[in-house]
C-alpha cells in the first residue's frame, strides 16, 4: 500500500492547504491510499502519529474502516476526495487543535479482516503533513423566532429549526464557537412574502433594547419566521429573506430575517432549510454579496468570486467541501464535490461555503470580535455610547425619498455604526427650535430585495423639551416623529401576577396619548442583563411560560416599560 496524500480539513480545503485552519475548531484528517495488488483490501483502519508542541500523540482508531481497490489508484481528486468513504478519516482531539503547528504521519495501517494485521506501506516512514492552526473567533448570534397567527393557526419556528441553525453554523462557518441564544416573541406586523423589511425593524428594535440592557454589542440578531409547513410563496407564509447590510467594516448591528420550514428545495433533507438560509442572510450582514449569476441571483454580483457558476471550485482548482457532521442531529460526515456544490451566497442547489467566502467571513468575524469593550474611548465609527439616549428606527423608501419612523425608544446605551454622510437626525422643541443633533446609520437592503427600503437608526441625547424628531437629507425633512401629549411617565404601570397562573398583568393610565405601548424584558442574573421578550405591545399582559423555560425554572425578574418613545417608566416584578 502507498499513501497518496494527507489532507487536513475543517469545512473546505485543497491539497495545497491554502485554506487557514482555525484553532479550537473540529478538524478531520483524511488519508488517501493506492494499492499494488489487484485484490485490494476490503476493510482497513489505521493509526496516526501527531507531533504538536513537543508532544507525540497517537490518534487511534480512524472514524471508520474503508476499502481500497486498485482501480481507484490515482483518482484522488476526481473520486477519493469527493467521497467520504474512500479516505481513512481521523478526528483530531481538541487539545491538538491549539494555535501553532503540528506534523502528521501514518503510524500503522491495519487489515481489519486479518485481526488488525499490519499492512506494509511503502512511504509511511517518510511522508508527513505539517499544518498550522491560527487564532479564530466566536460568532455571536441571537435568533428571534417571530410568532404569528394565520387562518386561526399560530406559527413559530420549531425546535429542529433552531437546533439545525446552531449545528450548521458550527459545521460551516469559520468560527471557534457559536455564542447562541434563541427566544420567541410575537410579531408586531402581518407576515407576508415581502414583510422582511418590517420584520427587520422589529429585530433592530429588540437588539437596541437588549444592547441597552447589557447584552454584548457584538451580537448579531436575526428574525426567523416559520413558513406554516409550506414553501409556496402564494400562501403568504413564506417570508422571503432579507438582510440590511453593514455600514462599516465591522458593524454587528446590521440585522436580517428570513423563513424556515421542512422544505427540501430539492436537495436538503435534514428536516429544515432554515440553517443554510440563515447562513446566507448572515453572510449579507457580514458584508458578503451574491455570487454565481446562473441561478437567478439578483443585484450586483461579487466581481472577485473566483469560481464558475457559484461553485465551491473550478475543475482544476481542487477545492472540496467537507461537513464534519453532527451525530446529535443525525447528520453524517460528508465530502462535497466542489464542481457540484455551490457557495452559500448564491441561489443554486447544494449549498456550502467556498474557500473564498470562508476566509472572507473569518476576517470579518475576527474584526468584529476585536471591537473595543464598552467604556473605553472609541473613535467613530463603531462605538458604544453610554448616556440617556433615544434610539430612533425607521425605513427609508428611496423611490419616495421618505423615511417612516417605526419606533422610538429611550435607552441607557446604544451602538452607533458608521454614520451616514447625507442624513442627520434633529430633535426639536415645541417652538421648532433645534435642541439636539445625532448621527444616522443607514443599512441598505441586500441584493435579495434590492428595491426594499433601507433601515435607518438614529441616536439622540435625551432632552425633556423634545417635541419632534426629524430626519434630514441636507436641509430637506424626509421623515419625522411627533410627541403626543397626555402620557404621564411618572405614574407608570401597576404590575401584578394573576393568582394561580403564569400570567403577568399590568395597567397604565395612558390618558389621551395613542402612541403609548409596552416592552417586556427579563433578567436571569438579578438585573445585570436584560433581554427583550415583547416590543411595541398594546395589550397589558404576557404569558411567562417561555421566559420561565429559558430561566431553567430558577427565579427571574421581569421589567415592564411603559413608553410613548420620548418618556418611559419601568416597573420590575420578581418571579419565583
Amino acid at each position: 500500500m502507498t499513501i497518496e496524500g494527507i489532507e487536513v480539513t475543517q469545512a473546505v480545503q485543497d491539497m495545497n492547504h491554502s485554506v487557514a485552519l482555525i484553532a479550537g475548531r473540529r478538524t478531520v484528517i483524511r488519508v488517501y491510499f493506492s494499492v499494488t495488488t489487484d485484490q485490494g483490501f476490503g476493510q482497513i483502519s489505521g493509526r496516526l502519529l501527531v507531533k504538536s508542541a513537543g508532544h507525540d500523540v497517537i490518534v487511534d482508531p480512524s472514524i471508520q474502516s474503508i476499502s481500497v481497490l486498485d482501480q481507484w489508484n490515482g483518482n484522488m481528486d476526481s473520486f477519493k476526495r469527493v467521497n467520504v468513504d474512500t479516505s481513512l478519516n481521523f478526528e483530531l482531539p481538541d487539545f491538538l487543535t491549539v494555535e501553532g503547528s503540528c506534523t502528521i504521519s501514518v503510524l500503522q495501517v491495519m487489515d481489519m479482516y486479518r485481526n488488525r494485521a499490519t499492512v506494509p506501506c511503502t512511504n509511511a516512514d517518510t511522508l508527513t503533513r505539517t499544518v498550522s492552526f491560527t487564532a479564530g473567533a466566536p460568532h455571536r448570534l441571537t435568533i428571534i423566532g417571530l410568532q404569528y397567527t394565520q387562518n386561526s393557526t399560530s406559527h413559530a419556528p420549531r425546535q429542529i429549526d433552531l437546533d439545525l441553525i446552531r449545528s450548521w453554523f458550527l459545521r460551516a462557518y469559520p468560527i471557534t464557537s457559536l455564542v447562541y441564544s434563541t427566544r420567541t416573541v410575537a410579531a408586531n406586523f402581518t407576515v407576508t412574502g415581502t414583510a422582511a423589511s418590517t420584520a427587520n425593524t422589529q429585530i433592530a428594535q429588540i437588539r437596541a433594547l437588549d444592547i441597552s440592557g447589557g447584552v454584548d454589542k457584538r451580537t448579531h440578531y436575526y428574525g426567523l419566521v416559520f413558513d406554516g409547513a409550506s414553501v409556496t410563496p402564494a400562501t403568504g407564509t413564506f417570508m422571503r429573506g432579507l438582510s440590511h447590510t453593514p455600514a462599516g467594516a465591522a458593524d454587528p448591528s446590521a440585522v436580517g430575517s428570513g423563513p424556515t420550514g421542512s422544505g427540501t428545495f430539492g436537495w436538503d433533507n435534514d428536516g429544515s432549510y432554515g440553517d443554510w438560509y440563515t447562513g446566507h442572510e448572515q453572510g449579507h450582514t457580514l458584508g458578503r454579496r451574491h455570487v454565481g449569476g446562473t441561478c437567478g441571483e439578483p443585484g450586483t454580483l461579487d466581481p472577485n468570486f473566483p469560481f464558475p457558476s457559484g461553485q465551491l471550485s473550478g475543475p482544476t482548482d481542487g477545492f472540496v467541501g467537507f461537513d464534519v457532521g453532527d451525530a446529535a442531529m443525525n447528520i453524517r460526515m460528508q465530502a462535497m464535490d466542489g464542481t457540484v456544490w455551490h457557495d452559500v451566497m448564491g441561489y443554486c442547489a447544494n449549498q456550502w461555503v467556498s474557500s473564498y467566502t470562508y476566509e472572507a467571513l473569518m476576517d470579518r468575524i475576527g474584526a468584529e470580535d476585536k471591537l473595543p469593550s464598552a467604556g473605553r474611548e472609541i473613535p467613530e465609527p463603531n462605538r458604544l455610547i453610554k448616556n440617556d439616549l433615544l434610539v430612533v428606527i425607521g425605513l427609508w423608501n428611496h423611490d419616495a425619498d421618505a423615511i417612516t419612523v417605526t419606533s422610538v425608544d429611550r435607552v441607557r446605551q446604544a451602538w452607533v455604526g458608521e454614520p451616514s454622510a447625507a442624513l442627520t437626525a434633529v430633535g426639536l422643541g415645541a417652538r421648532g427650535e433645534e435642541l439636539v443633533v445625532g448621527p444616522v446609520v443607514v443599512h441598505p437592503p441586500s441584493e435579495d430585495a434590492p428595491a426594499a427600503p433601507a433601515l435607518v437608526t438614529a441616536v439622540l441625547p435625551v432632552s425633556s423639551q423634545l417635541s419632534r424628531i426629524e430626519f434630514r437629507d441636507g436641509q430637506r425633512v424626509i421623515g419625522s416623529y411627533e410627541r403626543v401629549s397626555g402620557f404621564d411617565a411618572v405614574a407608570g404601570a401597576r404590575v401584578e401576577r394573576r393568582a394561580g397562573t403564569d400570567q403577568l398583568e399590568w395597567h397604565a393610565d395612558v390618558g389621551s396619548a395613542p402612541q403609548v405601548h409596552y416592552h417586556v424584558q427579563a433578567s436571569f442574573d438579578g438585573g445585570g442583563t436584560w433581554t427583550t421578550w415583547a416590543v411595541g405591545q398594546r395589550t397589558e399582559s404576557i404569558d411567562l411560560q417561555r421566559i420561565r423555560t429559558e430561566s431553567g425554572g430558577n427565579p427571574f425578574k421581569v421589567r415592564v416599560t411603559t413608553t410613548d418613545g420620548f418618556d418611559a417608566n419601568e416597573e420590575v416584578f420578581d418571579i419565583d
